[in-house]
């Protein structure tokens, strides 16, 4: 209940923002004070004949790099550059990948997405670059950027799809108050993982015998404003990087009233699965947003294809008796379901379940050892009072 209410007003702040940014990006226009123009790519996926990729273009707006020792205002100036930049609407954007070229329009919300179809097969061998280029003629200026698309290899038998928030790393999404100290108040360095995902995400990547290349997609309701946060963050963190799928929190269609957390995140995990027919699922997520109403949903809907939900439990014995509901039903499909207290819990079960190689298991226990010690201590040591996100639970 508390994820949905600060869901909403974020929501509607994204509404509001988008309003106010318009009026403000005409009077700069007009004005003749636009700054600089960036081309942000996000990561994307697809097959070996047609792949997808999103971005969004927006003026610079100034954002320093994390350190371990950044003040908390710091990070708090850098939350509010993330979430103040001005997006560009309605300006060209053109996409090359091996011969295909494509072009698309920006939306209010500066987004652009281009569905790219190679003259010849891509070889399936993980990540290809698309270029990307802005051509702006109005304000004089040309931006270039690269993103990565996945291609999964021939030996993979699984997607890996996991939420982020309270899943991945420690978000207190079902307290409204800590949730926006750690996103406003933190950075990509003081933010904690849940302890041993990057080696049991490792392992389920690597795959029954250590062989398969599993893809992991990453599923989250947070706000595309966050993509780089979040990027730094698995990658500071040794967490397999894959495709990020945020949401945009204003006008676009990735927002619309009726889409909701349920509907976003369904509809990018019916597009992953349907991408790639072959392939079973694991689907890992928490229980204080909903997670296991949509992937029993999935389960529902892609019979014979989901092979393990893990849920992280993150919420109260209230919440847990409704959980507990949703896991008779998706047993009763014949889906192993596990509401987990930790990592280790969940890799045990995939390696019964043939999901990843038995030598992984020491290899998550001391990563979760590892992890245990949190990336704070470096701060309190500095002298610096910082919120721990693990003193959540």
């Amino acid at each position: 209940m508390v994820a949905d209410i600060g869901t909403a007003l974020l929501r509607a702040g994204g509404v509001l923002h988008q309003r106010a940014g318009a009026w403000l990006l005409a009077a700069r226009r007009a004005g003749g004070r636009l700054g600089p123009l960036t081309v942000v790519a996000y990561r994307g996926y697809g097959s070996t004949t047609a792949v997808g990729v999103k971005g969004r273009v927006l003026e610079r707006s100034g954002l320093q790099p994390s350190t371990d020792h950044d003040s908390v205002w710091h990070n708090l100036a850098n939350s509010l550059r993330r979430f103040t930049a001005a997006p560009i609407p309605d300006v060209e954007v053109v996409a090359r990948l091996a011969g295909a070229t494509a072009t698309a329009r920006t939306d209010p919300e500066g987004y652009f997405r281009f569905d790219l179809t190679p003259p010849a097969p891509l070889p399936a061998t993980g990540w290809h670059e698309v270029d990307i280029e802005l051509r702006a003629p109005a304000t004089g200026q040309v931006a270039r950027s690269r993103a990565r698309v996945l291609v999964p290899p021939a030996t993979a038998e699984l997607v890996v799809i996991s939420d982020l928030d309270d899943t991945v790393l420690h978000s207190g999404v079902t307290n409204l108050l800590l949730a926006a100290r750690l996103v406003f108040l933190h950075n990509a360095r003081t933010r904690s993982p849940f302890p041993g995902v990057s080696a049991f995400y490792s392992a389920l990547h690597a795959g029954r015998d250590g062989q398969r290349a599993n893809p992991v997609f990453y599923v989250s309701s947070s706000p595309w404003n966050l993509y780089d946060l979040l990027s730094d963050f698995l990658r500071l963190n040794g967490i397999l990087e894959g495709p990020l799928l945020l949401r945009a929190w204003g006008l676009d269609a990735d927002a619309r009233p009726t889409g909701g957390h349920l509907g976003h995140k369904l509809s990018h995990i019916r597009a992953i699965l349907t991408t790639y027919p072959t392939l079973g699922a694991v689907l890992i997520g928490d229980s204080g947003q909903h997670d296991p109403e949509v992937y029993a949903r999935v389960v529902e809907e892609f019979p014979g294809r989901v092979r393990a939900v893990y849920i992280r439990d993150v919420t109260s014995p209230l919440r847990d008796s409704e959980v507990a509901a949703i896991d008779a039903q998706v047993r009763a499909a014949g889906v192993p379901f596990l509401a987990v207290a930790d990592t280790s819990a969940a890799a045990r079960h995939a390696r019964t379940a043939g999901l990843i190689a038995g030598e992984a298991i020491p290899a998550i226990d001391r990563d979760r050892a590892r992890d245990a010690q949190g990336p704070l201590a470096g701060a309190r040591r500095a002298g610096r009072r910082l919120l721990d996100p693990r003193s959540s639970g």
